[in-house]
């Protein structure tokens, strides 16, 4: 085996193993791995929040939903009151809990509280 091939070899299991500890720590909730805009590519962009919101996700997905808006919460929030941050980040992680659980009321939780523009102009 050539030198090349084993550089290739070694910088492509790094990154693997880098890939799958990002998602671990997405998927486990742990807020310490986990970074605001984690949660902001995963539930928003790659349209995890939607799907849950619309009915359309599983129980597994319901959870990683609720584990990502647990890690936003006890985050520090960029810019404004600590206060503020606990209080919407509450009623996301209340939303999710409910998606969870499969209360009625889930969808229309998740739609009142993932509003971009109440926390971006405070927070961000």
């Amino acid at each position: 085996m050539s030198i090349r091939a084993v550089v290739l070899f070694t910088f492509v299991s790094v990154g693997v193993t880098i890939t799958q500890n990002e998602v671990c720590a997405l998927d486990s909730g742990k807020s310490r791995d986990v970074t605001i805009k984690d949660v902001m590519v995963t539930a928003y962009k790659e349209k995890l929040a939607k799907k849950v919101m619309q009915g359309e996700a599983t129980q597994d997905e319901k959870q990683r939903l609720l584990n990502l808006y647990e890690a936003l919460a006890q985050s520090a929030p960029p810019r404004g009151s600590q206060v503020s941050w606990k209080r919407k980040t509450e009623a996301l992680v209340n939303a999710a809990q409910a998606a969870v659980e499969g209360h009625e009321n889930a969808p229309i939780l998740l739609k009142r509280t993932m509003e971009c523009g109440a926390c971006h102009t405070s927070h961000k």
